[in-house]
């Protein structure tokens, strides 16, 4: 199987998808770039961009390379030092899929499958995955679905999308997220608890992700700038994260119970469209389950979570 890029265009949004990851490679609304996107597609095709792909069998780190489910040891590949980022060098967004383009109503409809066999990047069991986009007029929604034969398997998924909101990088961009706590990370941003939420991480108001970007605590990190997962503070929120830029707005919704989110901090060598800086140029909102949870999903079981994307123009 080739990688294939194609296009969805309903006349407010214009996305190109890819089956390499099961991924979006670039979203335009009202024909302005919504998302960060390598300006050359060989680039995508590298296993460090993650950009717009689906993340898993887990998102976010793993320590070390052996995990135990159900009692059984299963030796991961790591791929960060001694640790398994994203699912490792075989992770899903690795991986070519299936997929099946269609209308329902107004809708269009992208529907991607995988099977990934027991033993892929070292994980334990033969889980078959469908990640389903919905897109009807300025709304994108994505639907996991997952089941597993053979042996359970930890399952955490999401998409690695970076956002810029017309921007070319981060600098003029505010973030929403309203919560009360945030995973504290080790100096290999492992997790490590459960605390209360610091200034340079207080989201609950509209803020420049910029304003405290330089904060000590924020730089005397591993990450060198946000890297970190969010709880929301209330899941019966409609919208649990709403990004502005002068122009335009995102409000993202998910029944995930919170949101990984990176600032892009790390120069990669990639030319990406509209910006020439070498850091900060998109936000990666990533929403998805706690890794202080094993988030383990046993045969008969059923994995379904959703995030949906929603894009409009900043009346503030």
């Amino acid at each position: 199987m080739d990688i294939k890029f194609f296009e969805i265009n309903n006349g407010d949004l214009r996305i190109t998808f890819s089956n390499l990851g099961a991924s979006v490679f670039s979203i335009y609304y009202l024909d302005d770039l919504m998302t960060l996107t390598p300006s050359n597609k060989k680039d995508y095709e590298r296993t460090f961009i993650y950009h717009g792909k689906t993340i898993g069998r887990v998102a976010n780190r793993i320590k070390g390379n052996l995990i135990r489910v159900d009692g059984e040891a299963f030796r991961l590949k790591n791929n960060e030092k001694k640790n398994t980022l994203h699912g490792g060098f075989e992770g899903l967004s690795t991986r070519l899929f299936d997929y099946e383009v269609r209308k329902e109503k107004n809708r269009d409809i992208v529907e991607f499958k995988y099977i990934s066999r027991h033993g892929e990047s070292g994980f334990p069991g033969t889980l078959s995955l469908v990640a389903k986009y919905t897109i009807e007029n300025n709304e994108i929604r994505i639907d996991y679905f997952g089941k597993v034969e053979g042996k359970s398997t930890p399952l955490n998924l999401t998409n690695h999308l970076y956002f810029t909101l017309g921007d070319k990088n981060i600098d003029r961009l505010k973030l929403k997220i309203p919560s009360d706590d945030y995973i504290e990370t080790d100096n290999e941003l492992l997790p490590k608890r459960r605390y209360n939420l610091r200034m340079c991480l207080n989201f609950n108001r509209f803020r420049y992700i910029s304003y405290f970007i330089d904060d000590e605590i924020l730089q005397n990190s591993a990450a060198k700038g946000y890297d970190h997962f969010i709880f929301f503070r209330d899941n019966k929120l409609n919208d649990k994260v709403n990004l502005l830029s002068s122009k335009y707005r995102l409000d993202i919704d998910t029944d995930y119970e919170g949101v990984q989110i990176y600032s892009d901090n790390y120069e990669d060598g990639i030319k990406y469209m509209g910006t020439n800086d070498p850091i900060h140029r998109g936000i990666a909102i990533e929403p998805s389950l706690s890794l202080l949870n094993e988030n383990i999903l046993k045969i008969g079981e059923e994995y379904h979570h959703f995030i949906t994307y929603k894009f409009s123009k900043n009346k503030e």
